[in-house]
């Protein structure tokens, strides 16, 4: 990775870097802990995963991705709530769609684009020929979401049935894993990177901030999972990029390869938190770990601890 590569948190000198605090806080903390929980699978990035506990933590335990543990009720009656009750019209309007052929596009909740941006994005999808169901906020829709789409895209999206456009949220998970959904556009922001590996989905990057920018690297460069359309929230992306690109990961030869290694991902990923008696999957067993010696060292602190005095 060189320098432009890097986010500009940290080319920026630590004086004059807001988040520097946060990351000597963050540190700090580390290395005062008894040991770190990692929302990741060892077989992922073994050389990583290794060079961590050697270099930053020694206890670390990998026991993601928690996206693909069983969902709980709880689970079910929070997306119901967050979704209010919109999610009949877009799962219907997927179930309507061919199988592999639907782009997903969404960017999570703190990240933010400009008009032009939006514009060029917005005309790329409707130029790439593609079914997409896009994520937006609801600022973003303010006053009909007036000056932040082209004139009469939504409508013409809806009209022709090519296009969906959510307001606010939906759940991710479930989207990524509808038969129809070919591939993910995405800041690839480490949770919604598992959420496509799980689902075996493959990426169109556009990072903007934090570690976003390694994770893209790593999956277009070393899973061959992704393809970057754009870096960094001062990017220039054009209508023809995107729909290039778009067409590219859908129907090109790049895409299929893309999607086998994504589904071997996905295979990895069941093999890692797969439960049983006899050989675990290897974030299951992690658990087990953490949860063994988390346990023992509660138990050694309550041994060593000073009987309280009576009174």
């Amino acid at each position: 990775m060189v320098r432009s590569e890097l986010p500009n948190f940290l080319r920026d000198p630590m004086d004059r870097n807001p988040h520097a605090k946060n990351l000597d806080n963050l540190k700090r903390a580390q290395s005062e802990c008894f040991g770190v929980v990692v929302n990741s699978f060892y077989e992922l990035h073994p050389a990583y995963c290794d060079l961590f506990r050697q270099t930053e933590c020694q206890r670390a335990w990998f026991c993601g991705p928690y996206t693909a543990w069983p969902r709980t009720e709880d689970d079910e009656e929070e997306d119901a709530a967050a979704s209010k009750g919109d999610r009949s019209s877009w799962m219907a309007w997927l179930d309507e769609q061919a199988t592999a052929s639907v782009v997903y596009v969404g960017f999570g909740s703190f990240i933010y684009f400009t008009k032009q941006q939006h514009w060029e994005m917005a005309r790329g999808l409707e130029a790439s020929g593609r079914p997409f169901l896009w994520v937006l906020k609801e600022s973003e829709f303010a006053g009909g979401g007036e000056g932040w789409l082209p004139e009469g895209f939504e409508e013409r999206m809806g009209e022709s049935g090519r296009g969906l456009l959510v307001r606010n949220w939906a759940p991710q998970p479930e989207i990524l894993s509808h038969g129809s959904t070919a591939a993910f556009l995405t800041h690839c922001g480490w949770n919604s990177v598992l959420e496509g590996l799980v689902s075996g989905v493959p990426l169109i990057g556009w990072p903007m901030a934090a570690e976003q920018f390694y994770n893209s690297k790593m999956l277009e460069e070393e899973l061959g999972v992704s393809v970057e359309l754009a870096r960094g929230p001062v990017a220039e992306v054009s209508s023809p990029e995107v729909a290039s690109v778009v067409r590219q990961v859908i129907a090109g030869e790049r895409g299929e390869d893309m999607r086998r290694r994504a589904a071997t991902c996905s295979d990895m990923i069941r093999a890692a938190t797969q439960e049983g008696d006899h050989k675990p999957g290897a974030s299951i067993k992690a658990l087990d770990d953490f949860l063994e010696e988390a346990a023992s060292a509660r138990r050694a602190t309550t041994a060593t601890r000073p009987a309280a005095r009576k009174k």
